[in-house]
C-alpha cells in the first residue's frame, strides 16, 4: 500500500486539531489555577475551599495524563492533598509516632522477599536513592525509633516521618510496590528546593536530612533538662527518691547520639616556633573525599589523601604574633620616651607610653603562661595592637570519634583549564569492610608540626560493614541516581499493634548477604559483585564490633576459596570473548549514554 499526500494530509489535520483541543483544555485549566495560585483562603469565609480545588485540578490532570502538573505550580498544595489522601492507607497507620507496623505475610528472613520502591514525582531520584540508602542502617533505624517514642511536647516532623518513611521501604512484601515519599517531603517543605523542579544532589539532600535529624534531638534535650530540672529536685523524700528514679529514666532515654554525627580532630601547627593551638573537635555527619584525576583509585587512598598533614604558607600563628607584636612595642616605647624629652607637654605622651607599657605586659604575661589563645574582654584594647603575622604552617584532620554510621561523599567535581566544569569519572574501588584506625586519633596525641596528631595503634576496634551506595549516571549536570542497598530485617515487629499497645523494646535488625539495586519504583535483586564494580557517588558504612568483623571475615574468606576452585572448573568452558553483560549494566549504560546526548545538545 502508498501513501500519497491526498491520503497524508486528512491525517495531519486530525492530528493537528486534537492537539489544539488538548492546548484548549490546558489553557482552560491554567487560568484559575492562576488565579488561586497566590491566593490565600480564609477556611470560613470562601465559597471553595482550596483543597477540594486542588483535588479537582489533580483529577483533571491525572484523566488528561499529567498527574505532575499540580506538583510544579502548587507544590506544597500538592504533597499536602496527598499526606491527607494517605491518611487511610498503610503508610499513613500509626498507632503511636506515626510507625509503620512490619508484620507481614512474607518470612522476614526470606532473602527472595520484595520491597517497595519509590516513586519519581518528577527528577525526584536523588531523593529516592538517599531514602533508600538510609533505609539499610539499623542503627539509623533504632534512633529513630527510640526519639520517637519520646514524649516531650516538641514536635518530631523530620524524625517521625523519616522513621514512617523508613519502615516502609523495609519492609518485607511478597509482589513488587511502590509508593510516593510524601511524608518526609511534606516535613521538608520549607525548603522549596526538595520539591522544585530543578534536579537537585543527593549530597544535598542527605546533609538536609541528617541537620534537621539533629536539630530536633537538640530541641529533646534541651526541653527535658529545662522541665525536669528543678523539678527533680523539689519534694520530700518519697518526692526525692521519684525524682531521683526519672533522673535515671532520663538518662536511659534521651542520652541517646545520633549514628549520623561523629567529631573530626583539627590541629595547626606553627613550622617557625613550632607552636601548636588546642587540638579543636568538629562534628560531622558526612565526609567529602576527592577522588584523583586519573583511572582508578582506592578508598584507602582517597582517605589517606583526606587525613594527610598539609603545608599552608599563609596561616596566621598566634605566638609568632605575640612575640612580634612585644618587639613592635619595645620599639614605640623606646621612640614615644625620646619624644618626651622634646615635649613641653609631657601629660599626653607619657599616658601612650603607659598604655603601651601596659599592653606589653599583658602579652608578655599571656606568652609566660601559655594562655595564648584565651579571650579577654577587659583587654581587648591592649590586644587590639596585636600584629598578625603569618608563617609556614602544618594542618591535618583526623577523624576523632567515629560514627555509627559513616557517610562518605565522593564528590567529583573537576575543573578545565578554561573554567569549565565536568564530571571526574575515576573508578574508585572500595572494600566491603572498612578499617578506619589508621585514619583516627588514640589516646596519645602529637603536638610536633611534623608528625601525624596520632600514630595508628596495632588493636583496631573502628570496623565498618557497607550497608548502602549511591551511584550516578551521566554527567555533571545531567544525571540519574540508583541506590544499592543491603537487605535488612527484624525478627519480631515491636510497634504497639503487635504488642497489644505495651511497650516491648525496639525491634532487633538483622543483616543478610542479600543485596537490591533500585531506580526509583524498579527494584531488583542483585549482588555483592554487581555492587563493588559500581562507582560510587555515596557510600554508607555501619560500625560493628570486633567479634562480629572476624566472624564475618572467616565466613568471606571460606567462600572466597570456594569460589576459587568454582572458577577454575569454568575457565575452560567460558567463552570471554562473547560474554554478555547483566541488565544492571545495560541499564546504566542507557541512561548515561541517553543523558550524555541530552547535554551536548
Amino acid at each position: 500500500m502508498h501513501l500519497t499526500l491526498d491520503k497524508i494530509q486528512p491525517i495531519l489535520i486530525e492530528a493537528y486539531d486534537l492537539a489544539q483541543f488538548i492546548f484548549a483544555i490546558l489553557g482552560v485549566i491554567s487560568i484559575p489555577l492562576l488565579f488561586f495560585k497566590n491566593r490565600s483562603f480564609d477556611e470560613d469565609n470562601a465559597t471553595l475551599p482550596p483543597d477540594s480545588f486542588t483535588l479537582f485540578l489533580e483529577k483533571t490532570c491525572s484523566q488528561l495524563g499529567i498527574p505532575r502538573l499540580m506538583m510544579y505550580i502548587r507544590p506544597q498544595a500538592y504533597y499536602d492533598n496527598l499526606s491527607k489522601q494517605l491518611n487511610d492507607s498503610e503508610l499513613a497507620k500509626s498507632s503511636k509516632g506515626a510507625v509503620i507496623c512490619l508484620a507481614s505475610a512474607v518470612e522476614a528472613s526470606d532473602e527472595s522477599a520484595h520491597v517497595s520502591g519509590l516513586v519519581n514525582t518528577g527528577n525526584s531520584c536523588f531523593l529516592n536513592s538517599v531514602l533508600q540508602a538510609m533505609s539499610s542502617l539499623p542503627h539509623l533505624h533504632t534512633y529513630l525509633e527510640h526519639v520517637s517514642n519520646i514524649s516531650t511536647g516538641v514536635p518530631l516532623p523530620v524524625t517521625r516521618s523519616l522513621l514512617k518513611t523508613l519502615r516502609a521501604i523495609t519492609k518485607p512484601l511478597y509482589r513488587r510496590s511502590s509508593f510516593r515519599p510524601v511524608d518526609i517531603v511534606a516535613a521538608l517543605s520549607s525548603n522549596r528546593r526538595i520539591i522544585s523542579r530543578e534536579q537537585q544532589d543527593a549530597q544535598e539532600f542527605f546533609q538536609l536530612v541528617s541537620s534537621a535529624m539533629e536539630t530536633e534531638g537538640q530541641q529533646i534535650a534541651k526541653t527535658e533538662s529545662l522541665g525536669g530540672g528543678l523539678r527533680d529536685l523539689l519534694g520530700t523524700s518519697s518526692g526525692m527518691a521519684s525524682g531521683m528514679m526519672q533522673i535515671k529514666k532520663k538518662l536511659t532515654t534521651t542520652n541517646v547520639e545520633n549514628p549520623l554525627t561523629g567529631l573530626l580532630a583539627n590541629r595547626l601547627s606553627c613550622m617557625q616556633c613550632g607552636y601548636t593551638s588546642a587540638i579543636r573537635h568538629f562534628s560531622f555527619n558526612n565526609i567529602q573525599l576527592n577522588v584523583p584525576n586519573k583511572y582508578t583509585a582506592t578508598l584507602a587512598e582517597c582517605l589517606a589523601k583526606f587525613t594527610d598533614i598539609e603545608y599552608l604558607e599563609d596561616a596566621n600563628c598566634r605566638r609568632c604574633s605575640f612575640e612580634t607584636t612585644v618587639k613592635s612595642l619595645t620599639t614605640q616605647i623606646s621612640e614615644c620616651k625620646k619624644e618626651m624629652k622634646k615635649k613641653k607637654d609631657r601629660l599626653e605622651a607619657t599616658i601612650q607610653v603607659k598604655k603601651l607599657e601596659d599592653a606589653k605586659r599583658e602579652i608578655e604575661r599571656r606568652l609566660k603562661t601559655g594562655r595564648i589563645e584565651e579571650e579577654e574582654e577587659d583587654k581587648g584594647d591592649r590586644l587590639r595592637l596585636l600584629n598578625s603575622v603569618s608563617r609556614s604552617s602544618t594542618k591535618q584532620v583526623m577523624l576523632a570519634k567515629p560514627p555509627k554510621v559513616l557517610c562518605l561523599h565522593i564528590s567529583r567535581s573537576a575543573f578545565l583549564n578554561t573554567g569549565a566544569i565536568y564530571k571526574n569519572t575515576c573508578q574508585l574501588l572500595f572494600p566491603e569492610y572498612l578499617d578506619v584506625s589508621p585514619f583516627s586519633t588514640n589516646g596519645t596525641l602529637h603536638t610536633q608540626p611534623d608528625l601525624p596528631i596520632s600514630t595508628p595503634t596495632q588493636k583496631s576496634d573502628c570496623f565498618y560493614r557497607l550497608m548502602s551506595v549511591v551511584v550516578h549516571y551521566g554527567s555533571h549536570s545531567f544525571g540519574h541516581f540508583v541506590a544499592f542497598k543491603r537487605r535488612i530485617y527484624a525478627d519480631q515487629c515491636k510497634c504497639f499493634s503487635c504488642t497489644g499497645g505495651k511497650a516491648s523494646g525496639l525491634e532487633e535488625w538483622k543483616c543478610q548477604n542479600a543485596w537490591y539495586r533500585i531506580s526509583d519504583s524498579k527494584v531488583d535483586e542483585c549482588s555483592l559483585d554487581d555492587v563493588l564494580r559500581s562507582n560510587p557517588y555515596m557510600l554508607l558504612y555501619e560500625l560493628i564490633d570486633e567479634d562480629e568483623y572476624t566472624q564475618e571475615m572467616t565466613s568471606v574468606e571460606e567462600s572466597e576459596e570456594e569460589e576459587e576452585w568454582d572458577d577454575m572448573s569454568v575457565l575452560s568452558s567460558t567463552d570471554y570473548n562473547n560474554m554478555p553483560m547483566d541488565n544492571a549494566t545495560k541499564e546504566a549504560l542507557r541512561i548515561a549514554n541517553s543523558l550524555l546526548i541530552v547535554d551536548h545538545c
